[in-house]
């Protein structure tokens, strides 16, 4: 009989630290949930700024193109527009993600 209670004992103890590994990996689980939706919203609001760029540039590529094909544009005025563009901005904006989560989620076999 106690060797059936202590049989009893473990299966119980076994069974409450399963379950309380499985409580932790789920707290954890959220926890990187969590932080990937904070950096989706982050480099969201990245691709927002990088599209307004970007439709700056285009304007003023626009406008240098159009200041280079008329024939009455003096020198100052291309260089000007030349000038605006160079200074305000690359073509290209360049995305760098964050991966740090990516990174930190430790990958569990199946």
């Amino acid at each position: 009989m106690k060797f059936f209670l202590v049989v009893i004992g473990i299966l119980i103890a076994l069974q409450i630290n399963t379950w309380n590994e499985n409580r932790k990996l789920d707290q954890q689980e959220i926890s990187y949930l969590n932080r990937l939706i904070q950096e989706n919203k982050s480099e969201i609001l990245t691709f927002k700024a990088e599209i307004e760029q970007l439709k700056n540039n285009n304007e003023k590529i626009t406008n240098l193109s159009l200041a280079f094909k008329n024939e009455n544009s003096s020198d100052s005025l291309l260089v000007l527009s030349a000038r605006e563009f160079m200074i305000y901005g690359s073509l290209y904006p360049r995305f760098n993600p964050s991966i740090s989560t990516y990174e930190a989620y430790p990958v569990q076999e199946t």
